[in-house]
């Protein structure tokens, strides 16, 4: 059966006219004479067009929370979708609801026949984004994230297949796909999770019985956590501090130096992601009193791809769901002296006052006043970890992601125990222990070292007897 008889079969619904209540109130200093006496409440003055039904003649209640001429005429159209009626539009006229129904009716039918599978696997897909996107179950970011994963999917052929005639090796296919390509793992499960969320949606995921999400494994090298040695940490901060006026060219750049190189001992000094910094209010995310900074958001894109200040930070919306405070504070002193610090926070801040376009008070601006991004920073990062001969080993340079390394090493080589560094920098223990495991393993190596020496004061050997003097030091539990 066609679309049209289809339609016509579930009834393609009527347009009638129908009073609605006016819940505004109206300004009774402003109601004529008439109207204030009137007690057949059939005219008015100053109210042409509007009309009581039979009903709001003799209702009484209404007096209460109205000024009696409250109801008005309109039209509304209504369909029926396998069997239940369902409202499609109101407006003044019959034009205006014709219209909206017309529009409203595509979208259900369109709906309609995606859940039903009679839509392509990229449709659905992309159907399913929106939906998740309305229902607030992801943020904008994360959309525009999965659209670019669609699109990767839409590459390869079966992506234009009906999701209703889909099967397993099919699955299958595109996920071998990505593995022939070099995909990491991260892009194969983010594939698997698209693919099998819009399966679900059509009710089809039975094919997904023999796939798990761990089934095919990517070909490519997982990419390791690379952080400054506290050598080249040094030799960076003394070249940004001898090379301050040449960081940028401001004829060019819309970034002046200082902030480029405040900008980089910030990031080094408190772990922070480049869009955590980048977004912060000089005045509301700075507590000079309490020594912190308060880092609640991010910077992020909406859907249209504008740079806007996201409601969370990267793991904020996850801790909010799990109970957890969104927030997070970081000190001024967790790895560099608390007067540095707020000397480079009093500098930043004389910048940025300075800087009339800047609208939104940030603490980092470019000189036009908008965002600092991660990208347009992270060009200029690179080529000042080139020039001070930094890490010239790697295929593809620095990035800014190797400060919060940096600061999360120098962290662990001070000696900070794993759950305070996740409070600091944002990232759960888990996390920490997985992606800075070669880290750890050079931590741990050093103390078990510090530990021989210790042991050999305590004088404890298998072969001890009770006329052998053993101290043994007792365990200090790390909060």
């Amino acid at each position: 059966m066609s679309e049209k008889g289809s339609r016509r079969a579930n009834g393609e619904g009527s347009i009638y006219e129908t009073i609605k209540k006016n819940k505004k109130k109206f300004d009774n200093t402003k109601m004529c004479n008439i109207c204030k006496n009137c007690t057949n409440k059939s005219i008015c003055n100053n109210r042409s067009g509007w009309i009581k039904c039979d009903k709001c003649s003799k209702c009484k209640e209404c007096l209460k929370y109205c000024d009696r001429f409250y109801c008005y005429p309109i039209k509304s159209a209504q369909i029926s979708v396998d069997g239940t009626r369902k409202s499609v539009g109101t407006a003044k006229t019959k034009k205006e609801v014709q219209i909206k129904k017309e529009e409203n009716i595509d979208k259900i039918y369109k709906k309609r026949n995606i859940r039903n599978g009679n839509s392509t696997l990229s449709e659905a897909m992309r159907f399913n984004e929106e939906e998740k996107l309305k229902y607030k179950f992801i943020q904008e970011n994360a959309y525009n994230r999965n659209l670019n994963t669609i699109a990767a999917i839409e590459k390869y052929p079966t992506s234009q297949k009906k999701i209703s005639k889909l099967e397993c090796d099919d699955i299958k296919d595109i996920l071998s796909y990505f593995v022939d390509i070099g995909a990491s793992q991260s892009q194969l499960d983010k594939v698997y999770d698209e693919i099998k969320s819009a399966c679900k949606m059509c009710k089809i995921d039975s094919i997904f019985e023999d796939i798990k999400r761990n089934t095919f494994v990517s070909n490519k090298d997982k990419k390791e956590v690379i952080a400054f040695t506290l050598e080249e940490e040094k030799k960076l901060i003394e070249y940004i501090n001898t090379h301050e006026k040449s960081l940028v060219n401001e004829n060019k750049c819309d970034i002046d130096c200082k902030t480029v190189k405040n900008l980089i001992k910030f990031a080094l000094a408190t772990g922070m992601r480049i869009g955590e910094i980048c977004c912060l209010n000089k005045d509301e995310n700075i507590d000079i009193d309490k020594k912190v900074i308060i880092v609640a958001n991010t910077l992020t894109k909406n859907k249209n791809g504008k740079i806007i200040i996201g409601k969370y930070t990267k793991t904020g919306k996850k801790n909010k769901q799990n109970g957890k405070s969104r927030t997070r504070y970081v000190p001024f002193d967790v790895i560099f002296d608390e007067d540095e610090f707020i000397a480079l926070l009093k500098s930043q801040t004389i910048i940025a006052s300075n800087n009339t376009n800047n609208v939104l008070n940030l603490l980092f601006c470019t000189k036009s006043g908008s965002f600092i991004t991660h990208s347009s920073f992270n060009t200029i990062f690179k080529r000042i970890c080139k020039e001070a001969g930094i890490k010239l080993e790697l295929v593809d340079g620095c990035n800014t992601h190797m400060t919060k390394h940096s600061a999360v090493t120098r962290m662990l080589e001070n000696g900070m125990s794993i759950y305070a560094i996740s409070a600091v920098v944002g990232t759960s223990v888990e996390v920490l222990q997985r992606t800075y495991a070669h880290i750890l393993d050079t931590f741990i190596e050093k103390e078990i070292e510090k530990s021989k020496v210790k042991r050999q004061s305590n004088n404890l050997n298998m072969n001890y007897t009770k006329n052998d003097s053993c101290k043994i030091i007792p365990f200090v539990k790390i909060l």
